[in-house]
């Protein structure tokens, strides 16, 4: 079980959650309902009137004899400045865009040499989060804890009359790779009193690319799917994310998703607070969600169960 001293925490958190659960939130869409957009843009119809000057023509003729005043360059002169820009971004750009991986690795100082095993619920045991990772796994325990699963329910801030209740499960192996899927289910009320429907969610397969007892991160590919009003949808996504257990009894987790859906694009940024209780652990958080030209700003609140 848990600690009691820390029942308190677990309690304000979750009535912290349920107070700020509908209180909010904002939308922002081009143009009609948020459903009817998001679905629009998926499709690749459009709800609004085409930009007017669609059928003009570029002015490349008038930029054509522009172009052969470069056609004599010095030839040293390119290759040095060829030779500037591989350098910057060998030395600046590279390690800049690859600091989300390489600077986890080095603050857990995960040099991917140890053996991990999953404890029951996060902090079960002293000084560990949700895994042990060491030179030798404990003796007593088992080859069940080689994997860990965290499911959870949650609901957001209703926003224009738009309401969203979801669910995700997150698997993890020792072996670093795991599994993680959500679906969320959205309703709209519309101004003539009915109602339009719609399922978003994604599937991936992930990679724990650094990890210690007080967290880890994972980056993972798969595929995002929409479906709603006899329209189905699907495109590719790819993810970012981490969960750190810095004091007992809380636990923050992040999540960033990034991909396609039909014809359009999509983006999402969750972060969340809990306070694990054993095997539940209840959470508030915030996530925005960007499909196409409609946006989502809302308050999250729900559970979690270790298993």
């Amino acid at each position: 079980m848990f600690d009691r001293k820390h029942l308190g925490k677990c309690v304000a958190v979750a009535t912290v959650c349920l107070a700020l659960g509908g209180t909010i939130g904002s939308v922002r869409i081009a143009v009609g309902g948020v459903i009817e957009n998001i679905l629009a843009d998926a499709a690749g119809r459009k709800t609004s009137v085409a930009a007017s000057h669609a059928g003009e023509e570029p002015s490349a003729r008038r930029k054509h004899d522009a172009r052969h005043e470069y056609d004599f360059e010095d030839d040293e002169t390119r290759d040095a400045e060829t030779s500037f820009w591989l350098y910057v971004g060998e030395e600046l750009v590279w390690p800049a865009v690859s600091s989300p991986i390489w600077v986890p690795m080095a603050v857990l100082e995960d040099e991917h040499d140890h053996v991990t095993r999953f404890l029951d619920y996060p902090y079960q045991e002293p000084g560990c989060g949700c895994l042990f990772a060491g030179s030798a796994a404990p003796s007593s325990w088992s080859l069940e804890q080689a994997l860990w699963g965290r499911a959870s329910v949650d609901f957001a801030t209703p926003v224009d009359d738009v309401y969203r209740v979801g669910g995700t499960l997150f698997l993890s192996g020792a072996n670093r790779f795991g599994l993680d899927a959500q679906a969320h289910w959205f309703e709209e009320r519309l101004s003539d009193g009915t109602y339009d429907h719609m399922t978003l969610g994604d599937a991936d397969i992930h990679y724990r690319f650094a990890e210690s007892e007080r967290g880890y991160f994972y980056i993972g590919l798969g595929f995002n799917w929409i479906e709603g009003e006899g329209q189905f949808d699907a495109g590719v996504n790819t993810t970012y994310g981490f969960d750190l257990f810095f004091a007992r009894p809380f636990v923050s987790s992040t999540q960033i998703d990034l991909g396609t859906l039909g014809d359009t694009s999509l983006f999402r940024f969750r972060t969340t607070l809990g306070a694990a209780a054993g095997r539940f652990e209840p959470f508030i958080g915030y996530e925005y969600l960007d499909v196409g030209t409609t946006e989502l700003n809302q308050l999250v609140s729900g559970i979690s169960f270790s298993f």
